[in-house]
Protein backbone atom coordinates (compact mmCIF):
# COMPACT_ATOMS: atom_id res chain seq x y z
CA UNK A 1 0.00 0.00 0.00
CA UNK A 2 1.62 3.31 -0.79
CA UNK A 3 2.14 5.98 1.33
CA UNK A 4 -1.00 7.84 -0.08
CA UNK A 5 -3.25 5.09 0.26
CA UNK A 6 -2.50 4.67 3.66
CA UNK A 7 -3.31 8.45 4.23
CA UNK A 8 -6.77 8.26 2.90
CA UNK A 9 -7.10 4.98 5.10
CA UNK A 10 -5.97 6.67 8.54
CA UNK A 11 -8.29 9.97 7.18
CA UNK A 12 -11.13 7.54 6.58
CA UNK A 13 -10.62 6.02 10.16
CA UNK A 14 -10.46 9.75 11.74
CA UNK A 15 -13.84 11.00 10.37
CA UNK A 16 -15.44 7.61 11.35
CA UNK A 17 -14.04 8.52 15.18
CA UNK A 18 -15.32 11.84 14.94
CA UNK A 19 -18.71 10.95 13.61
CA UNK A 20 -18.58 8.22 16.38
CA UNK A 21 -18.39 11.23 19.34
CA UNK A 22 -21.08 13.47 17.32
CA UNK A 23 -24.97 13.32 18.41
CA UNK A 24 -27.20 10.85 17.16
CA UNK A 25 -28.55 13.10 14.30
CA UNK A 26 -24.81 13.17 12.90
CA UNK A 27 -24.23 9.57 13.31
CA UNK A 28 -27.44 8.43 11.51
CA UNK A 29 -26.43 10.15 8.50
CA UNK A 30 -23.02 8.71 8.84
CA UNK A 31 -24.76 5.36 9.01
CA UNK A 32 -26.68 5.84 5.82
CA UNK A 33 -23.24 6.97 4.34
CA UNK A 34 -21.83 3.54 5.48
CA UNK A 35 -24.72 1.84 4.20
CA UNK A 36 -24.68 3.59 1.13
CA UNK A 37 -20.69 2.52 0.69
CA UNK A 38 -21.31 -1.00 1.46
CA UNK A 39 -23.84 -1.41 -1.29
CA UNK A 40 -21.58 0.44 -4.04
CA UNK A 41 -18.50 -1.64 -2.94
CA UNK A 42 -20.19 -4.79 -2.79
CA UNK A 43 -21.65 -4.07 -6.25
CA UNK A 44 -18.18 -2.71 -7.72
CA UNK A 45 -16.01 -5.44 -6.20
CA UNK A 46 -18.40 -7.77 -8.06
CA UNK A 47 -18.05 -6.39 -10.90
CA UNK A 48 -14.01 -6.39 -10.94
CA UNK A 49 -14.32 -9.73 -9.78
CA UNK A 50 -16.30 -10.97 -13.00
CA UNK A 51 -14.03 -8.66 -15.53
CA UNK A 52 -11.31 -10.58 -13.49
CA UNK A 53 -12.49 -13.72 -13.92
CA UNK A 54 -13.13 -13.26 -17.62
CA UNK A 55 -9.68 -11.77 -18.79
CA UNK A 56 -8.19 -14.39 -16.86
CA UNK A 57 -6.16 -12.07 -14.71
CA UNK A 58 -6.63 -13.60 -11.50
CA UNK A 59 -7.93 -11.49 -8.49
CA UNK A 60 -9.07 -8.16 -7.90
CA UNK A 61 -6.63 -5.70 -5.92
CA UNK A 62 -7.90 -3.85 -3.06
CA UNK A 63 -5.83 -0.68 -4.94
CA UNK A 64 -7.64 -1.30 -7.89
CA UNK A 65 -8.39 2.79 -9.10
CA UNK A 66 -11.83 2.28 -8.96
CA UNK A 67 -12.11 1.06 -5.59
CA UNK A 68 -10.01 3.69 -4.50
CA UNK A 69 -11.86 6.44 -6.44
CA UNK A 70 -14.78 5.22 -4.09
CA UNK A 71 -13.05 5.22 -0.84
CA UNK A 72 -12.36 8.93 -1.84
CA UNK A 73 -16.20 9.39 -1.93
CA UNK A 74 -17.17 8.33 1.03
CA UNK A 75 -14.20 10.45 2.68
CA UNK A 76 -15.34 13.45 0.83
CA UNK A 77 -18.92 12.67 1.98
CA UNK A 78 -17.77 12.14 5.75
CA UNK A 79 -16.10 15.49 5.12
CA UNK A 80 -18.76 16.97 3.76
CA UNK A 81 -21.33 15.98 6.75
CA UNK A 82 -19.29 16.74 10.24
CA UNK A 83 -18.17 20.22 8.09
CA UNK A 84 -22.04 21.15 7.78
CA UNK A 85 -22.67 19.85 11.31
CA UNK A 86 -20.36 22.09 12.83
CA UNK A 87 -21.16 24.85 10.65
CA UNK A 88 -25.31 24.22 11.41
CA UNK A 89 -24.56 23.88 15.25
CA UNK A 90 -24.61 20.05 15.57
CA UNK A 91 -21.57 19.77 16.39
Amino acid sequence: MSDNEQALEQEIIALVRQVESAPEEVADLAADIAEQWRHQHDALWGLLNVNAMVEGTGEVDLQHPSLVALRMDVRDRLRNLLRWARESGRM
